[in-house]
Parts: C-alpha cells; structure tokens; sequence
C-alpha cells in the first residue's frame, strides 16, 4: 500500500512539473507575442506563405534583439514590394496563403503602440499600394486587367479604375498625383507607360510611353521636380534582357531622360548627401551586390561592390542598412568605401517546420 502511494505521489509530482513548466513555457510565449518595445531601431519581418503568419523581430540601437511579436497574416511583403513608412506607421500588403493570395487587405502598423489594423480593399493579389493622410491606393491585376483602388479612411469607401490589356508594377503617389508604371503587349510587341491618375477626382489624365526606358518598374523617388525611378529589363525580342537605366521625369515638362549606368538591374533609389545611392538587384533570380553612386549634378557615376545581395537597403546617416535572406548587414558608407561594420542574424525560423523567408525590415 505504502508502495502504491509512493507510486501515485510521484506521479502527480512529476504531473505538477510538466504543468508548471507548460505553464512557464506558455507564459512566456505570451510575453515574447506581446512584448513589443517602442524604443526599438529596426524591425524584421519574416513571414510564411503556408499558413497566415508573420512574425516582427525588434532590435534595439546596437542591433541587439529585444523583443518579437506576431500577425496573424501571411505572405506579409516580398522584395518586389516592400515595407513603406508614412506618417508614424508601416504599411505593407500581406498577400495570404500562396495557393490562394485570397486577402484583400493593406496593413497599417502603428510604430509607437504596436497596435494595426487593416484596411480591406476588396482586391485580392495586390502588387502594390501607396498611401497619403486621407487614403490608401492599390493596383493588382486579375485576367489580364489591372485594377486600381482607391480607399477612403473617413467613410471606408472603395472606388476602382478598371484598365484591359495592361500589368501594373508599382504605383507611387507625390503631391496629388498618384504614378502608375505600367506594360503592356500586343500585335506591335512590349510598349510601357507611365499613367498619371489625379488622386481628387480619381481619374486617369495622362498616359505618357515610356517604352524607351522599358519595363518592370519597381522603385521611384522624387526629388524636387523630378521623379528618379529604376527600370529591371530592356523592351527587346528577349524580354529578359536586363535594363542599364535610371530614368527622370519632370513633373513639369513631362520629359523622360535615361541614364545609363555601368550594371545591369537597378532596383532601390537612396538620397546621400545630395548624390543617388542605386542598388543593383536582379529581383527574379535574387541576385546583384552592387551600388551606383551617382551625382545628378554632375552626372559622375562610380560603381561598388559589396559583400552580400541587396534585397533590401536603406540609409540612415553615414550607414548603408542591407538585407539578404539571413543577414542584416551595417556598413558606413564613409565618403563611398563601404565598411561593413556588422552583421546579424536575422532568418530566425530556419529551422520552423513551416517555411519563413524574410520579407523586409523597416527603421523607425
């Protein structure tokens, strides 16, 4: 008898620590979801196409990681369109389970609480969005024609512009006018355009060829009465050919200028003490390390090599922020040398069952 309640006591003693150390372990599961900091530098997004799950990475000033939390969606941002900040809040299009791209929504993440929200807008596959005090733009294209959306914040109304025959690959809006870069094919081959939408009445009222620079426009920036934007391919018989051009538009003139640089690819516009930071990425094959520095004033160009692909980059300061699929990499730009002074670990669920990439990262 004795035995047996030797027996029984061991085992609810052994029950009691298995329950004590769930409990544990899920508590601080608990803290790690919700342990956002609002003294954070930089935020990670690795996210899965697998399930709807993404999950930010926080680091602190010297890029120590001190907190994580997670969103309930999935596909939340790729290289093709990253993460944009306005007005104290990220927003990015989480796309959904890859076998479906079923959500329809824009995510907006409040940088100083944590807190998001979204906002639907009612179009699945979104390629792209901009965004402004009063709305959110997105462009996506479903059976061969592309749909741009205008969403209203104060009364959560929808508006579309319905174009056949056309892709979308990025819109970007300055001022009132929201850019749509624009392709499209028929019997005379591959033509693109730039399409100028006037955000107030939510019209199309230009549409200007900018065959000349060709295709696969994924970045733009303005500076003053110019907006620099990137150009991945060539319009040729082999439609893979990659482009060599940085284009400029006036916005007053309406004048296309291109200029060529040494490397194939250009992908990201960053300003630096008054010259144009390019990075070259070939973003179907993920590949390309190399950055055009180039003066606008006097047209001077010099090319770098650095030591990993650039997903991703940003500046900030004198330092030159970079992203492959597992490292963040901090080089100091220091007059155009490029030292790379650290590099961390950011793919953290490598080893999760369930297939993350990393998506982006964002500076607050």
């Amino acid at each position: 008898m004795k035995k047996l309640k030797f027996i029984l006591g061991g085992l609810v003693a052994v029950c009691l620590a298995l329950i004590l150390l769930i409990f544990i372990f899920v508590n601080q599961q608990g803290l790690e979801k919700a342990s956002f900091k609002p003294d954070f530098k930089l935020a990670v997004i690795e996210t899965t196409e697998q399930a709807n799950k993404s999950t930010l990475s926080f680091y602190n000033q010297t890029m120590e990681k001190i907190a994580t939390q997670e969103i309930k969606l999935g596909a939340m941002g790729s290289s093709f369109d990253l993460p944009r900040i306005y007005n104290g809040s990220m927003y990015i299009i989480p796309q959904g389970l890859g076998n479906k791209k079923d959500l329809t929504v824009i995510l907006e993440y409040n940088l100083e609480t944590g807190t998001y929200k979204t906002y639907d807008m009612q179009q699945p596959a979104m390629n792209s969005f901009a965004v402004n005090e009063q709305a959110l733009y997105s462009a996506n294209t479903i059976n061969n024609q592309s749909i741009i959306s205008w969403y209203d914040k104060g009364s959560g109304v929808v508006k579309t512009i319905v174009e056949p025959e056309i892709y979308i690959s990025r819109i970007d809006l300055y001022d009132d006018t929201l850019y749509a870069f624009v392709m499209t094919k028929d019997n005379s081959g591959t033509k693109a355009y730039l399409y100028l939408i006037d955000t107030k009445s939510f019209e199309i009222t230009d549409k200007i060829d900018i065959s000349a620079s060709g295709p696969g426009q994924n970045y733009s920036m303005r500076i003053g009465e110019n907006i620099y934007f990137t150009n991945q391919y060539e319009i040729s018989e082999n439609s893979n050919i990659g482009s060599y051009d940085l284009s400029k538009f006036n916005i007053n003139t309406k004048k296309i200028t291109n200029i060529k640089l040494a490397e194939q690819y250009p992908f990201q516009i960053q300003v630096y003490q008054d010259k144009l930071l390019i990075s070259h990425y070939n973003l179907v094959q993920n590949q390309g390390n190399k950055i055009t520095i180039y003066d606008p004033k006097t047209n001077m160009q010099e090319l770098v090599t650095l030591k990993n692909n650039l997903n991703q980059i940003l500046i900030e300061k004198d330092q030159l922020y970079t992203r492959d699929g597992k490292y963040l990499n901090i080089y100091n730009i220091n007059n155009g040398e490029f030292t790379l002074t650290k590099q961390i670990a950011i793919y953290t669920k490598s080893k999760s069952r369930t297939f993350y990439y990393v998506a982006g990262f964002f500076t607050k």
